[in-house]
């Protein structure tokens, strides 16, 4: 199975938590365990494609995203279901999903692992595992609302840097305009080529510096 290791998007952070608080409702109800996951199945829902084209083009890679990762949660609530009819208890059932590799989303093995914990804690020590998916679920949810505000402070940098890559072609065009002739100057003689290298190898590196660091920066590593 393939592996998707980058940063996940909002919208597929959204679904975890949606996830937990409907288990909570669950649980909360009465339901026997056993019937828990296959009654959670029944509330998924998947992103209806837009009318509009042009956000159809725009959404159309989040929306494959998505789906891909509503396919971990139908797969790990589809196998809790048949573990739990045969006696395993939740805990063990959402661990033995995690073991198979049957999720393909890091951010999914992440937040199945957490689910998996909780429901562990509970069976070990009694705590009512209503309150802590509760617990859970509101956690996740700040985990959306900072990354949220990630995002929207990164746009600021994202903008600049590429301002920044194409200043240096705006100025050959300038010097064009103006009659300074710099292609030839840059490539009429040695020291004019070393200085096109040095400066076409130093504006790489200023770029691949930021977006490095601004992806780090969006997944709260700086």
């Amino acid at each position: 199975m393939t592996t998707r290791n980058s940063a996940p998007s909002a919208a597929e952070m959204e679904l975890w938590p949606e996830l937990i608080w409907q288990l909570a409702t669950l649980v909360k109800s009465g339901l026997p365990t056993r019937e828990i996951f296959a009654a959670a199945r029944g509330y998924l829902h998947r992103p209806v494609p837009p009318e509009d084209a042009l956000e159809k083009l725009l959404t159309a890679t989040e929306r494959r995203t998505v789906n891909t990762a509503i396919d971990d949660i139908e797969m790990l609530l589809t196998r809790c279901a048949q573990h739990t009819r045969y006696g395993l208890s939740a805990g063990q059932a959402i661990g033995s999903a995690m073991d198979a590799g049957l999720l393909s989303h890091e951010h999914s093995r992440l937040r199945a692992g957490e689910l998996a914990a909780c429901w562990k804690v509970s069976e070990r020590t009694g705590a009512p595992i209503g309150d802590m998916l509760e617990r859970l679920a509101e956690f996740l949810e700040s985990e959306i609302d900072l990354h949220r505000a990630r995002e929207s402070a990164m746009s600021a940098p994202k903008a600049t840097g590429r301002i920044l890559s194409g200043l240096p072609l705006l100025g050959l065009g300038l010097g064009m305009l103006m009659g300074a002739e710099p292609l030839s100057v840059l490539f009429g003689s040695v020291p004019g080529v070393a200085s096109a290298v040095i400066g076409v190898g130093l504006a790489w590196a200023g770029r691949v510096w930021t977006t490095a660091l601004v992806a780090k920066a969006e997944v709260g590593q700086l």
